[in-house]
């Protein structure tokens, strides 16, 4: 399977995909989607910086959902998913919002199921360069969340998101 695309929803609507497909994996869909594809073990580096995100905008009382896609042979037992579900389960963050990480291989779901997550992301990171946070402006509080001026869903591509 290929890796999901961002799709604008002038593009894209199909009305047999529902929300409520994602709930066995425990995602509602209501909440705000960042997508992350991790396609090798030498990019799973990014976790850090994923944890480190999800605890800045829990302590910021951010509702979010961050959705890390893999891409590996074994549905739950390969050395992707094992070293990404070890350090996610390891995390520690105040419980100030709604949200959590959920690791899901692109393998094993099916082609419904990605369209859908990436129609419902609001942002979609590739390269672990697209997210790295500096962290004297997670102290400084200087990390824009939002930008509204830009159509463009792809982190890393829009400027000003992390200035």
């Amino acid at each position: 399977k290929s890796k999901p695309s961002t799709m604008k929803s002038e593009e894209f609507w199909d009305t047999s995909l529902s929300q409520s497909m994602l709930w066995k994996y425990s995602i509602s869909g209501d909440l705000p989607i960042l997508l992350v594809y991790v396609d090798t073990i030498e990019d799973a580096g990014i976790i850090s910086e994923i944890i480190k995100f999800m605890d800045y905008v829990k302590n910021r009382k951010i509702d979010l959902d961050i959705i890390i896609l893999i891409n590996e042979k074994q549905e739950k037992d390969g050395p992707l998913y094992t070293y990404i579900k070890s350090r996610i389960d390891r995390a520690v963050y105040m419980e100030y919002s709604k949200g959590d990480i959920y690791l899901l291989n692109v393998r094993f779901l099916d082609e419904n199921e990605i369209k859908l997550i990436s129609f419902l992301s609001k942002k979609y990171i590739q390269n672990i360069d697209e997210f790295l946070i500096d962290t004297d402006d997670l102290q400084n509080n200087n990390i824009v969340t939002e930008n509204d001026s830009n159509e463009d869903d792809i982190i890393g591509e829009e400027e000003g998101i992390y200035e």
